[in-house]
């Protein structure tokens, strides 16, 4: 079938003969948007019509697409992160920054690129959105995925008394979630955000899981230390640190979170309140109907530490089934619940994240903003399938065009009074605004639109790109009367993302992140220079994994709960070599501290793994390329050594320039790699041995092998390779 392009409307993709589209009300625009979108009809890889935008968030713009060699609609996601590059409304191609934003712009492009072709690979999966195409064009990169029709199963969910589901329909929506899941985990992924926001309900009974934007490849070790990507009541307790050990077991904790959603209508607490107080209730005590047995492998699968919980999700479905007391046809057999034909192309889709965690969470909610008005003016927010409408109500009947001519030269008439107008109210220049703030920058209908810098009658000044007379992007503000700056991101008026607040008057100093005009997720605080914090923030306190070093040089490190301590701690003193521990409920100590000696090493050796280079003998030695093959390190200790203590060791390879080459832990909250330590205890001596399979041969130089112990250095080997 041949499809006229010029026909074809760029608000949804079906063929019409009129300038207005009697399905949507589309017309196309007779001038360039003042937004940065890619103009409709922009036709990219030889291959994709670009129609209207379907959602812009921080980091990518998402838009309606035809796929002139198949004949198919498809939703096109454009790499475009504020604030690090900017495109001239009207053209295609896009300009990075320079400096230090254009090189986070860069690596984040690689990202993006990076993790395409990873989803690629899934696109024939019939439980997952694919990626279809992926390809760099006009200084960015794009996506082409699918379009579905549907709606997320948190929206569903939303519409259903009680806000939950009987279990077998429970069931039979979380099956495919797992297979999905399994299949991504083979192929060396973990997804790390699943939830109700990320799996979708087709009109077609299909359950698709979304949103890859959080995947990282570690299940093969190629990464030494994750990004924090956190979504309360569904991220398990390892994923509230950047060197948490995570894996399929991640993925087994937030698909059995939102099982426990689907049943009980309630979402999970944070695990990081679990681990301190909160207690989880039982699905049966909020009204679930399931088998005891299927109620123990769903608590079996929520197990706050990752080495007591269900290790993947095969397993998981296996128990499940097995405690259900159905096949997997039987359970399948069940109806799965089929979405109303709400049509919105739904691309792999994320709120977007703070780019500080490695400029990965290009991924923003597209379903989401598709029906917030973020579309290009003159747009339908959201595309009905077999329902006509236009932006200025009922289609034009059929036979009458005389009507129909008089209609379009009215609205004509009305769109250049509009352009008009809009042209007579943009501006640069001074004004005082309705609540007295002066103003002096680009505005638009007399409201701050674009650079600019504003004086509130108090004296506080905001100075940025202005959207509707709010901060956008990267900005400052500073309030010289109570002596406060800021200088970060900025969303809606509001300290959003990274950013640094001074306080002079009480000499607080914050960096890190920000959320809603308050501190939230990492951070690290000062006081006066002498009290320092280093951690994780809520709400403007102390939340989360932590290291306090008090004025004294004392270093308390735990978990904090509304800026107290909670549950155990350890203290470090400057000028003793001695550890204490104790526990703590909202910062009162519950028992004595218990003072624990540092082990006293008492030999280091260094020799490959399968015996060869022996003589090597102890560190601060000498060897060649061709003797280091499998580089063993074999430390012996002796001293009083607390229970627990192969779970706190933490051992580095260095480069000659004093980077971090390697590195093995043997708890679980330390970090993920594929060789742990191993130990052999030998009465009052333990024996600690690891290594690793080189990945490329060491350089010549002198190398360090650094031994930790509760991130305390005891103990620190030298050898040189020549």
């Amino acid at each position: 079938m041949t499809i006229d392009l010029n026909q074809l409307c760029m608000g949804c993709m079906r063929s019409k003969d009129a300038p207005v589209c009697p399905f949507c009300g589309w017309r196309d625009p007779s001038s360039p948007a003042a937004e940065p979108y890619l103009p409709p009809r922009t036709l990219l890889n030889g291959r994709y019509l670009i129609g209207r935008v379907l959602g812009h968030g921080g980091f990518g713009i998402t838009y309606l697409g035809w796929d002139t060699t198949l004949n198919i609609k498809i939703a096109v996601k454009e790499y475009f992160p504020t604030g690090l590059m900017a495109r001239i409304p009207g053209q295609t191609t896009v300009s990075a920054y320079s400096g230090e934003r254009g090189e986070t712009y860069q690596a984040g492009l690689a990202r993006f690129l990076e993790e395409a072709r990873e989803l690629a690979r899934f696109d024939d999966h019939a439980n997952i959105v694919g990626v279809r195409d992926f390809f760099a064009a006009n200084g960015t990169a794009y996506m082409v995925m699918q379009c579905l029709v549907g709606l997320t199963l948190k929206e569903h969910l939303a519409a259903q008394p009680g806000q939950k589901l009987p279990y077998a329909v429970a069931l039979r929506i979380i099956l495919p979630v797992l297979d999905a899941l399994d299949s991504v985990h083979a192929a060396g992924l973990i997804h790390r955000d699943i939830s109700p926001d990320n799996i979708y309900l087709t009109s077609q009974g299909q359950v698709k899981i979304l949103d890859f934007g959080a995947a990282r490849q570690t299940l093969r070790g190629q990464e030494k230390s994750l990004s924090i990507i956190l979504k309360p009541g569904y991220a398990p307790f390892e994923q509230y640190q950047s060197r948490g050990e995570q894996g399929a077991w991640t993925d087994v904790y937030a698909a059995a979170a939102t099982l426990y959603r689907m049943l009980t209508g309630v979402t999970p607490p944070d695990s990081v309140d679990r681990l301190a107080a909160e207690q989880l209730q039982l699905p049966s005590a909020l009204g679930a109907l399931l088998t005891p047995e299927a109620e123990d492998v769903l608590l079996h699968a929520l197990s706050i530490r990752a080495e007591e919980r269900i290790k993947d999700v095969s397993t998981f479905k296996q128990e499940l089934l097995a405690a259900s007391g159905v096949t997997e046809a039987e359970a399948l057999s069940v109806p799965a619940p089929k979405a109303a034909p709400n049509e919105v192309c739904f691309p792999i889709a994320r709120p977007a994240d703070s780019l500080s965690q490695t400029a990965s969470a290009a991924f923003f909610s597209a379903a989401a903003e598709a029906t917030g008005g973020a579309g290009q003016s003159g747009a339908a927010d959201t595309i009905f399938a077999g329902q006509a409408s236009t932006a200025a109500g009922t289609p034009a009947p059929a036979g009458k065009k005389k009507w129909f001519k008089a209609a379009a030269l009215v609205l004509l008439l009305a769109m250049l009074f509009a352009g008009a107008y809009y042209w007579l109210s943009r501006g640069q220049g001074e004004k005082v605004l309705a609540d007295g703030s002066r103003y002096t920058g680009q505005y638009r209908w007399n409201v701050p639109n674009g650079q600019g810098v504003l004086q509130r009658p108090d004296g506080a000044v905001f100075s940025g790109n202005f959207q509707n007379g709010k901060l956008q992007g990267e900005g400052r503000f500073e309030d010289p009367a109570n002596q406060i700056r800021y200088q970060g991101a900025f969303k809606d008026g509001l300290f959003e993302g990274r950013g640094k607040y001074t306080d002079d008057k009480s000499g607080l100093v914050y960096e890190g992140e920000f959320k809603a005009g308050l501190r939230a997720g990492q951070g690290t605080q000062t006081v006066k220079g002498q009290t320092r914090y280093e951690g994780e923030f809520r709400n403007d306190a102390f939340y989360g994994r932590g290291s306090l070093t008090l004025p004294d040089g004392t270093i308390m490190r735990g978990f904090f709960r509304e800026g107290l301590r909670e549950g155990s701690f350890l203290r470090i003193p400057p000028a003793e070599n001695m550890i204490y521990t104790s526990r703590y409920a909202k910062d009162k100590m519950l028992d004595r501290e218990q003072p624990v000696a540092p082990f006293t090493v008492k030999q280091l050796r260094f020799r490959n793994e399968d015996g060869s280079g022996a003589a090597l003998g102890d560190f601060d030695t000498r060897f060649s390329q061709a003797e280091l093959r499998r580089p063993v390190f074999y430390m012996e200790a002796v001293n009083d050594l607390p229970r627990g203590f192969s779970g706190l060791m933490h051992v580095a390879y260095l480069d000659p320039g004093g980077q971090v080459l390697r590195e093995a832990a043997t708890a679980s909250d330390r970090a993920s790699f594929a060789v742990p330590i191993k130990f052999e205890a030998a009465g009052e001596q333990q024996v600690f041995r690891g290594g690793w399979s080189a990945a490329e041969r060491f350089e010549k130089g002198s190398y360090r092998v650094q031994f930790w112990w509760l991130d305390v250095k005891v103990a620190e080997g030298v050898f040189e390779v020549y």
